[in-house]
């Protein structure tokens, strides 16, 4: 079997036109993009990574600076919350004092999950750039990753016209 280079670079062209198809197909079926025009989808498309995630990884940690929004070309996602609930006990020492004493404990709540051709991320970008929940993939995932200064370069040219 033989392959010439012209052929290989024609392969490797269509598949890459096929995975930009695809990841413009997902974008523009996102809430986040399914307001903006053509053009400025086809932007974000060429801006994305793809990443191949295996099952159990976590992807983003509560807590964490985010860096990128992230769009799931295939597979599904566990989303987990660390809630502090606080308290206070309060009970009689004597006839006229009390004590007081708060307390605080940390409960890991499950979140709706994440499907194929959802996104996750964008929040972190409206909440100090820190995440609010840990995303962890419950099967192999297909995943594009849009670096944040990127979206923000698309979203100011917008702005200005660019």
């Amino acid at each position: 079997l033989e392959l010439r280079k012209t052929e290989y670079d024609e392969l490797l062209k269509t598949y890459r036109e096929g995975e930009v198809r695809r990841a413009y197909f997902l974008l523009r079926n996102t809430p986040l993009f399914m307001t903006w025009a053509k053009r400025r989808v086809q932007r974000i498309c060429q801006l994305v990574r793809r990443l191949e995630i295996k099952k159990g990884t976590v992807i983003v940690t509560q807590g964490d600076v985010a860096h990128d929004i992230f769009f799931i070309l295939d597979g599904e996602c566990a989303v987990v919350k660390d809630v502090v609930r606080q308290g206070i006990n309060r009970w009689p020492t004597s006839i006229n004092t009390w004590e007081t004493v708060g307390r605080s404990s940390h409960e890991l709540v499950p979140q709706k999950p994440i499907k194929k051709g959802e996104c996750f991320g964008e929040l972190a970008f409206a909440n100090r750039g820190l995440r609010t929940a840990t995303v962890s993939a419950v099967t192999d995932c297909t995943l594009l990753a849009l670096d944040k200064v990127e979206f923000e370069r698309v979203i100011s040219d917008g702005r200005t016209g660019g």
